[in-house]
């Protein structure tokens, strides 16, 4: 019990509860043989209290006693057995965050799709203009499109051209594609716009799609 005290005292340097209790980790469980233990580490010097006694840490002293314990060896297999624990709770984490991530991307689109008008009138011209630039069925940079259609709409802000970009993509009437270079080597960065967990950075019609070589100075 000592050996399993110290060991749990040493992953925790800011301390723990000294017994453990019903969804609590302790150093020693409540117990009688969990108590002596306790009692005993703490007149070695082995462990120190902290604040008003129900929380201890390890102290130097108790590292030299972990360290010369006859069975290290269980010390270290538990550690081990721990690490392989956290790493699979990470990992769980992970998924959970990417999940929520594509959930929250679909409530966006579909609060836009909900609180947007049936066509905006800047959706239908943004298709013909992609009719006009995408040659021979090649994908259209969206700083292309973004000049283009700013010329026939002088007073169209850059989010009214995304939203736009989302509601036509939600409504299948357009592709988006992601840039697949250095981030630090796109052209107008500002007029790209995540699609999903992609950075959109060009555009094309059902049914084409080239990628567009040329890409703006």
């Amino acid at each position: 019990m000592i050996r399993e005290g110290l060991s749990k005292a040493a992953l925790y340097p800011d301390g723990l509860d000294i017994h453990s209790s019903k969804g609590s980790l302790g150093l020693f469980l409540s117990n009688k043989n969990g108590k002596a233990a306790c009692i005993q580490s703490l007149n070695e010097g082995w462990i120190q209290n902290l604040d008003d006694g129900s929380k201890a840490k390890i102290t130097d002293e108790g590292w030299s006693r972990l360290r010369k314990d006859p069975r290290l060896d269980l010390v270290i297999s538990d550690w081990l057995r721990l690490l392989d624990t956290w790493k699979d709770q990470e990992r769980a984490i992970l998924q959970r965050v990417r999940e929520n991530i594509t959930r929250l991307d679909h409530l966006s689109e579909a609060l836009n799709r909900l609180l947007s008008s049936e066509d905006s009138q800047i959706d239908l011209p943004i298709e013909m203009h992609m009719k006009h630039l995408s040659e021979n069925g090649m994908d259209v940079p969206l700083p292309q499109l973004w000049e283009s259609i700013r010329i026939q709409y002088p007073r169209l802000t850059l989010g009214e051209f995304h939203d736009s970009l989302r509601r036509l993509r939600t409504e299948n009437r357009i592709h988006l594609h992601a840039w697949t270079g250095p981030l630090q080597e796109i052209p107008c960065p500002d007029v790209a716009l995540m699609a999903g967990h992609d950075i959109a950075y060009y555009a094309s019609l059902p049914g084409l799609g080239f990628v567009l070589q040329e890409q703006l100075p």
